[in-house]
């Protein structure tokens, strides 16, 4: 099973404690690049994710909606498959491509990658 929560960026959201409370150890994070270049606060996020974790970061710098053959290819990236057994929560900074390309990361995380035959997410029988 997945789990969602949502947060307002400038609320009093404190990403680290909730990630500690729910005892998660390895976060992944996307985030989208054109706002990590320019925002001082998104970097302060990281910065601060990086000095309680080993936080593994994707920069979303696609010009259109995450597609199921891009989660493949980040799936596929030697750079992923070295986290996959150890990532245990994926989030979404900036925009609702990150925040989708999180979420199907988690569901292929959640099921270590293995897409085809686990997790139906083409909607198509196999």
């Amino acid at each position: 099973m997945l789990r969602q929560n949502s947060c307002i960026e400038d609320s009093d959201y404190d990403l680290n404690k909730f990630i500690q409370a729910r005892d998660f150890r390895m976060p992944g994070a996307v985030v989208d690049a054109n706002v990590y270049r320019r925002s001082t606060k998104v970097q302060a996020l990281l910065e601060k994710l990086g000095n309680e974790f080993d936080v593994v970061t994707v920069e979303f710098q696609e010009p259109f909606e995450p597609t199921y053959q891009y989660l493949d290819r980040l799936m596929g990236s030697q750079f992923l498959q070295k986290a996959i057994p150890t990532i245990d929560v994926w989030v979404g900074i900036r925009g609702g491509s990150t925040i989708d390309t999180a979420e199907g990361l988690a569901a292929l995380f959640h099921n270590q990658g293995r897409q085809y035959g686990i997790i139906n997410y083409r909607a198509c029988a196999h």
